[in-house]
């Protein structure tokens, strides 16, 4: 036996079924009616600075790749993006 195993071959999968976006997360961009039900700010946590943070700027909608939606901006004090998970 030496240790391998035997009868188990690799098949890679075929990811022709999946889409060729290579994207991880879809921005969602209709703009317009959208942009109604945002809130002008959200608050979370900047994890390069460890402090609690209220996002004020660039808040827009986004759906992750497993359907969620969540609120993106960016954080006052680093600027790194700060991501709100709502649905």
């Amino acid at each position: 036996m030496n240790g391998h195993r035997e009868g188990k071959k690799f098949i890679p999968h075929n990811d022709s079924k999946k889409s060729t976006s290579s994207k991880s997360i879809n921005q969602s961009t209709t703009g317009g009616d959208e942009m109604k039900g945002l809130p002008k700010s959200f608050k979370g946590y900047d994890v390069m600075k460890r402090k609690k943070v209220t996002v004020t700027k660039g808040i827009h909608k986004i759906t992750m790749k497993n359907g969620r939606t969540a609120l993106q901006g960016t954080s006052p004090l680093s600027g790194n993006t700060i991501t709100h998970i709502i649905g």
